[in-house]
């Protein structure tokens, strides 16, 4: 009886998997692409000079990995003359426009600990560039 029983589902699993099989591989073989749906692509090259960015990010301070005791410190650097900078902390953003040669100077609040900051300039045509650094505010005298 056991045995019958043991016999009968091994049969009744075999049959499954080659009825599934069968009808996924007939359901694959039905998938055709017609030629006239796929849609071709053209990727035209550049000049040289287009590949060279006009706009450019020099963060001066805060150095990177430098460690502080102040909690309020300057971000201060030179970017192209009117962009807009966006420095993001993982707290608060602020934001402004770079001067007419392209200084820039913001105050930011670090958080206690590591603090990554993100300096983003973007030029008026719509470009942008980022730089991040990673401070550290500590409580402890140094």
């Amino acid at each position: 009886m056991n045995k019958e029983k043991l016999l009968l589902i091994t049969g009744a699993v075999l049959i499954g998997i080659i009825v599934s099989a069968s009808t996924f591989f007939i359901y694959q073989y039905s998938k055709r692409i017609n030629e006239a749906d796929i849609k071709k692509i053209t990727i035209k090259g550049s000049d040289e000079n287009e590949n060279q960015a006009s706009i450019s990010l020099e963060v001066n301070e805060p150095m990177d990995e430098g460690v502080f005791d102040e909690r309020v410190i300057k971000v201060i650097g030179k970017t192209s003359p009117n962009s807009t900078i966006v420095v993001v902390t993982e707290e608060n953003e602020e934001g402004g426009v770079s001067a007419g040669n392209g200084s820039f100077s913001m105050d930011i609040t670090l958080s206690d600990g590591e603090n990554i900051i993100e300096v983003v300039a973007i030029a008026p045509n719509g470009e942008f560039i980022r730089e991040r650094r990673i401070v550290t505010y500590t409580k402890e005298d140094f």
